[in-house]
């Protein structure tokens, strides 16, 4: 497992809660080569067609907002094309059941973003049965 590229980012994450007059919450900071927008799909390539845009987008969002902040080190991705973003194997995936469980045994966790880079609510709970009716009940069956 890889080492998070954002030193300090907790901190600031706390600080900037605490000028807020807030308490920090839970600060989850994954490594660098964990995967942190998983969708699932029986096929990839047309979960790909389906939903690319829509993370690409997010990529973007968050590229952009990085850069204007100095924060490179938090930029998740630089990709320009959804062919690209899909390349990286990096913290967008799509990836069928099985990949799904696989990511689980591996990281602990599935990271689940359905409404990533505006999917539509319909599209998005589409994502979200998939796993209840296919991922949980394969999880069931490997922890038996």
């Amino acid at each position: 497992m890889a080492q998070n590229s954002s030193p300090g980012l907790e901190e600031a994450y706390q600080q900037a809660a605490r000028d807020a007059g807030h308490q920090p919450g839970a600060c989850i900071i994954p490594p660098d080569d964990m995967p942190n927008i998983v969708f699932v799909h029986p096929d990839p390539d047309q979960g790909w067609e389906e939903i690319g845009e829509y993370m690409l987008a997010d990529a973007r969002s968050y590229s952009e907002w990085s850069n204007e902040a100095g924060l490179q080190a938090t930029v998740v991705s630089n990709s320009k094309t959804v062919a690209d973003l899909r390349d990286e194997q990096g913290p967008y995936r799509v990836v069928t059941a099985a990949g799904a469980v696989e990511l689980i045994n591996t990281w602990g966790s599935l990271p689940l973003h359905p409404l990533c880079g505006g999917i539509p609510a319909e599209l998005a709970w589409k994502y979200l049965r998939r796993v209840a009716d296919e991922v949980v009940p394969a999880m069931a069956s490997v922890t038996s």
